[in-house]
């Protein structure tokens, strides 16, 4: 597809899709727990922390605000777009690309028409544990989502850099399409 900057006909359909059908503020439910939890049992995921970002997908999908996705490729479907959503730190600009084989992954994942874009967001927690590990999200926590931007993945592998930090292959700078989200 290769949608010209500012993305096109995906970016429209994100930013309808992000004002009217995506949430601003979601708790974690028990049910999400146990999903995030059996999820985490199929052990394909490397990262036990990392799974409280599938609470965005979850929800979307639960309350049919995207179609559920197919294939393990990509994580729901806006309008016609295969997405996959990228929880990034508030703090960090970028997204990393760690190694030649997740790059080769997106590229054959977008040829055989598996991924077109990746949805950018952040997330600020708030829970009323004081002494508790609160890295983990637990039943009750309340997750505030902020929409940093989409990136089709043409644009990801043709703008992305050599990355000069230790295990990282590439990265993309995200500052343009922040500042883009910003101005619609």
């Amino acid at each position: 597809m290769g949608w010209p900057k500012p993305w096109g006909k995906s970016w429209q359909i994100l930013s309808q899709s992000n004002s009217t059908n995506s949430p601003q503020r979601l708790t974690a439910s028990k049910e999400f727990i146990q999903y995030r939890d059996s999820e985490w049992d199929k052990s394909s995921y490397h990262n036990l922390k990392g799974m409280d970002s599938l609470l965005l997908e979850w929800f979307l999908i639960k309350y049919n605000k995207i179609i559920k996705p197919s294939s393990w490729q990509y994580d729901g479907i806006i309008g016609e777009i295969k997405v996959d959503f990228k929880e990034i730190k508030p703090e960090v600009v970028s997204f990393g690309i760690p190694s030649l084989s997740k790059l080769s992954q997106y590229r054959s994942s977008y040829r055989a028409h598996l991924l077109d874009a990746f949805v950018f967001y952040t997330t600020e927690r708030s829970t009323d544990r004081k002494n508790e590990d609160r890295s983990q999200l637990k039943a009750g926590d309340i997750v505030k989502f902020n929409y940093m931007g989409l990136v089709s993945v043409p644009d990801l592998l043709n703008d992305s850099v050599a990355s000069s930090y230790n295990g990282g292959y590439k990265y993309l700078n995200l500052r343009p399409i922040i500042q883009e989200a910003n101005a619609i």
